[in-house]
């Protein structure tokens, strides 16, 4: 009632103002002209700044662009203020026309500022639709990518939302998203940050310049310029009714009433047709404004039945236009996350605004087909004529949910084989640790690895490689119950997990299952294949008392099974942490020896049929002041896996090079000396250049070098491996194939690399005498050697049988070494052997 009180108290005081001016016009006398000139100035200015004032809210809200019209209206004002103040008479009506004019100019400059700042914030606004798409476009799809996107969104929908209106806390949430964006734009790369500069340039200024622009519109808008017009208005009306009296009371009475009743009726008519006017526009605007901004806007009345709804929602709710109208919130639309139905008291959002408090957060809606969807809801009150009303703003958050899980997917689980990956593993582990604390129960920790994958992936590719890790996966989870996991570690590892009590025997019979399921043949891209694999087992309580301790001792555990041979099980026991612990001990002494001298080079002796030395193999050997004597086999694969085998490799070679030259330099001129290379070595991309270096350095001729490849360094990498031989030939050194006849696919190489030497492992030399396979295998590669022009070298020769059939079958061709014809010895020692009249 006190609004409409207002709205008739200017009516009534627009009628008594049109009144006195026409008693005026009629009864005065004395001040006719100067009275109606001044009476006749104020209703034009009101309805001036009634219009300067229309013109603002219509440029606020973008119903008008061209300020022309509100420049018109100051000019208006200006210039009817200056008859106003030029016709002013007395000193009371001069001061409050001088305070109006004081109002009017501070008008003028609100005015200027309302332009500046309200072509800044439509500017923005307009850049922020077109560069918000561009920036999201160029924006990396990665985690941080897709965080900065979301918050991106968020900042533009509230953006938006302040641009409809003055909120304070929209102002604090607009700022709250801005330092959210900052901050993911602080992680990115320089070039993503540089594409979004421009952008966030813009939201800044428009979370800065919304605010001035509603402080500078309502200033505008309740200038003060209504009540200084009506204290003026007031005082002409005094100074016209004393001038009255003296025409007549009565007349003055009459003629103020039929005028006043004109006028009123006039001015409430011309009013009516403005505010339809006005309320037109505004529902124009609005309309346009909810059928545009891009997210769901219903608006339901006291009884919860919607009464509004824009396109958007009507389409991401499954309706037809218009098919929202009288839909129940509660009943068809807000249900819980289940789809139930939400009552009405107890709906968070209405319980929030029927408070006055707007509601920010996710809930779930119901489509027309069924389906319930994630939105996130903005929810606020608001008066819809003498009821209450509740305006609903949501956006659907499926997709966002789905980027959620796939991150979390990607998190969680092997990207390849969709096993769990080891960071889920570890969170199943101290979950099953937990529980079998409570319940006194134990859990078993599988820990397999695959044998000779990296043959496979090599020498097949990696696309096949891969597609074998994924049927090993399948299988494994075959041979499994729903309650264990199973994971994949990273390259050819997985582990499994038994949660509840099994026995020893239980373990063991579930291992040989997982080994004939993945040792069972594999067709995989037009190739037959098989794979073997190695199991470490450990159990909690038994063996060890957390996460880390499982999975470790289950790793040393595999490791033995893998040292004895494909397609093996192996319980852990203590001996194996001990060994583990040994193995670091080692390499943590190993990096020091070559510094401390405890490292040497002996030779073992290569000799012809007749018994004289040829050359010798160089042998590395370390005599450790804590270890002893450490076997080559103990500390070599360390020295592989560390890294140090590059150093020392290094420094066997150039050792070896130095002796042979002194060698060469006395008792024996034709001396030649083997020295095998690591894979570390071979790989190296100047590995050429080191031995370039070494023998100039040494003096040692390279034809008199002979470097020993395995068979397995070969078959990795082939044309690199083409590429490194042909380097290494070129620079003159011979070059052996060591262990020859061990590898699986040597013969179809062999004749492609440029070899010089082939050595018959000692494997097929053990059995020579006594097993006929291996003496028809060794007659084998002894034809095949000279068929290909190959020197040949004998390997593991212990007995006189081996020495008698091998000269035999190779005669001067084959040179012979091993234990029957000399130990692994220091230079000083084979000194003494070439300085004998047999060496």
């Amino acid at each position: 009632m006190t609004r409409r009180f207002r709205r008739y108290r200017v009516w009534l005081g627009w009628a008594i103002g049109l009144g006195l001016l026409v008693m005026l016009a009629l009864l005065s006398s004395q001040r006719d002209g100067s009275l109606r000139a001044m009476q006749a100035q104020v209703p034009i200015l009101l309805n001036q700044e009634n219009a300067m004032k229309v013109a603002v809210v219509r440029l606020r809200y973008g119903l008008d662009s061209n300020y022309d019209l509100l420049n018109h209206y100051f000019q208006v004002i200006d210039g009817h203020l200056r008859v106003l103040v030029s016709q002013a008479d007395g000193q009371d009506a001069a001061t409050e026309v001088d305070e109006y004019g004081r109002i009017v100019r501070r008008e003028i400059d609100l005015g200027e500022s309302f332009k500046y700042q309200n072509a800044v914030v439509r500017n923005s606004l307009r850049y922020l639709q077109s560069e918000s798409v561009r920036v999201v476009d160029a924006v990396p799809r990665d985690r941080a990518g897709r965080a900065l996107h979301r918050a991106l969104n968020q900042l533009a929908n509230t953006v938006v939302l302040m641009s409809l209106g003055n909120d304070a806390s929209l102002h604090a949430e607009a700022e709250a998203a801005l330092a959210e964006v900052d901050a993911l734009r602080a992680g990115l790369d320089e070039r993503t940050r540089a594409t979004t500069e421009r952008l966030m340039r813009h939201v800044h200024l428009l979370v800065e310049t919304l605010p001035q622009l509603d402080r500078t519109t309502r200033n505008l808008l309740d200038s003060g310029s209504r009540r200084k017009l009506e204290a003026i208005d007031a005082h002409l009306r005094q100074v016209y009714d004393a001038e009255s009296r003296r025409a007549g009371f009565y007349r003055v009475i009459l003629v103020f009433l039929a005028t006043g009743l004109f006028v009123a009726f006039a001015v409430l008519a011309a009013r009516y047709l403005d505010n339809v006017r006005q309320v037109a526009g505004q529902r124009r605007f609005l309309q346009s404004l909810t059928d545009n901004v891009g997210v769901g806007v219903v608006v339901a009345g006291g009884d919860d039945r919607l009464t509004f709804a824009n396109p958007h929602a009507e389409t991401l709710l499954g309706y037809e236009t218009g098919g929202l109208a009288g839909v129940h919130l509660h009943d068809s639309v807000h249900v819980g996350k289940d789809g139930e139905r939400v009552l009405c008291q107890d709906c968070r959002a209405m319980a929030t605004t029927l408070q006055g408090r707007s509601f920010v957060g996710e809930v779930h809606f119901r489509r027309r087909d069924g389906a319930v969807i994630p939105v996130l809801l903005h929810a606020a009150t608001f008066n819809d004529g003498d009821r209450q009303a509740v305006v609903l703003a949501f956006q659907d958050m499926s997709e966002i949910h789905e980027a959620r899980r796939q991150l979390e997917r990607l998190a969680y689980y092997d990207a390849l084989t969709g096993l769990p990956n080891r960071t889920l593993l570890q969170d199943r582990v101290d979950q099953a640790l937990a529980q079998a604390r409570r319940q006194e129960k134990a859990v078993a920790f599988f820990m397999l690895d695959l044998d000779n994958f990296k043959g496979v992936n090599d020498s097949l590719g990696h696309a096949v490689g891969d597609e074998l890790l994924c049927q090993v996966a399948l299988r494994i989870r075959a041979s499994l119950r729903e309650t264990d996991t199973s994971a994949r570690l990273g390259g050819d590892e997985f582990a499994v997990l038994i949660p509840d009590a099994i026995s020893a025997e239980d373990a063991a019979r579930l291992a040989g299952k997982l080994i004939r399921a993945i040792g069972q043949p594999y067709h995989l891209s037009g190739y037959d294949l098989v794979c073997g694999v190695s199991i470490g087992i450990t159990f909690f309580p038994e063996d060890a008392a957390n996460c880390d301790q499982l999975m470790r001792n289950a790793d040393a555990a595999m490791f033995r099974a893998k040292e004895s041979g494909t397609n093996r099980f192996q319980f852990y026991t203590e001996d194996m942490g001990a060994g583990a612990m040994e193995r670091l001990q080692l390499e943590s002494h190993l990096r020091h020896a070559l510094a401390r001298g405890e490292l040497a080079v002996h030779f073992q002796p290569q000799c012809r049929a007749d018994g004289s030395v040829a050359g010798a193999e160089a042998l590395l050997r370390w005599n450790s002041p804590r270890f002893g004597m450490v076997p080559p086999v103990r500390f070599i694969p360390i020295a592989e896996r560390s890294g140090l085998i590059v150093e020392i490799g290094e420094w066997v070679l150039r050792e070896a090079c130095r002796q042979g030259q002194r060698w060469r330099n006395g008792p024996a001129p034709e001396f030649r000396v083997a020295v095998n290379l690591s894979v570390a070595q071979f790989r190296q991309a100047d590995l050429v250049a080191r031995v370039a270096d070494i023998l100039a350095e040494t003096g040692f001729p390279a034809t008199a070098l002979e470097l020993e490849i395995t068979e397995s360094m070969l078959m990795e990498e082939v044309q690199s491996s083409l590429e490194t031989l042909a380097s290494l030939k070129a620079l003159g050194c011979m070059l052996a194939i060591d262990d020859f006849g061990t590898g699986y696919s040597s013969l179809a190489y062999l004749k492609r690399f440029e070899l010089d030497v082939l050595k018959i492992d000692k494997s097929f030399v053990d059995g020579l005498g006594n097993d006929g396979n291996d003496s028809a295998v060794v007659h084998a590669i002894v034809g095949m050697a000279r068929s290909l022009g190959l020197a040949m070298v004998a390997e593991g020769v212990e007995s006189h049988d081996q020495y008698d059939e091998l000269v035999a079958f190779g005669g001067e061709d084959i040179l012979l070494q091993g234990y029957l014809l000399g130990y692994p010895m220091p230079a000083d020692e084979l000194d003494h052997r070439l300085a004998s009249p047999t060496g």
